[in-house]
């Protein structure tokens, strides 16, 4: 910013004043052009940048139309697969493969689940989206040297 403000004062000043300007260097036209195309490509610069915020923005609105529309059809084959039709049940083990959650980070003891497993485990047994135990034993839980004991044993 300082930099222009200079070279602004500096063209203002040399109208004034063209005797300054050196016989053998570009003068006050050669600046006048680099002035010009300083404000060109500042103003493409504030323009490309909306334009990336509006492409932005625009490419987040279809996308999520296009999940809401990609919902829909796999809502559809689910049903489908429920009712044992035989093609849908195809689609919907297809489609179903990418909600498939990734495997479990492996803990220092496999026994030992963390804490964010036990409660996706807990949730998923409570609403009935996962089968198998879910057993939490505390003893002596208020003083030093007690024993937790943590069955995870949810598919």
């Amino acid at each position: 910013m300082r930099r222009y403000g200079f070279i602004e004062k500096v063209l203002e000043v040399a109208g004034d004043y063209p005797q300054f300007w050196q016989g053998f260097a570009e003068g006050e036209e050669a600046l006048r052009v680099r002035v010009n195309e300083i404000d060109v490509l500042r103003n493409l610069v504030v323009w490309f940048r909306y334009a990336s915020r509006v492409t932005g923005d625009l490419l987040l609105l279809a996308g999520d139309d296009a999940f809401r529309i990609a919902g829909s059809y796999y809502a559809s084959a689910r049903d489908g697969a429920k009712r044992k039709n035989t093609e849908a049940q195809k689609v919907y083990e297809m489609l179903r493969l990418l909600w498939l959650r990734r495997r479990r980070h492996e803990t220092s003891s496999p026994e030992e689940p963390t804490l964010p497993e036990i409660e996706r485990d807990f949730h998923g047994v409570l609403h009935g989206r996962k089968d198998g135990k879910l057993f939490i034993k505390n003893e002596s839980p208020r003083t030093t040297g007690g024993v937790r004991e943590v069955v995870d044993d949810v598919r």
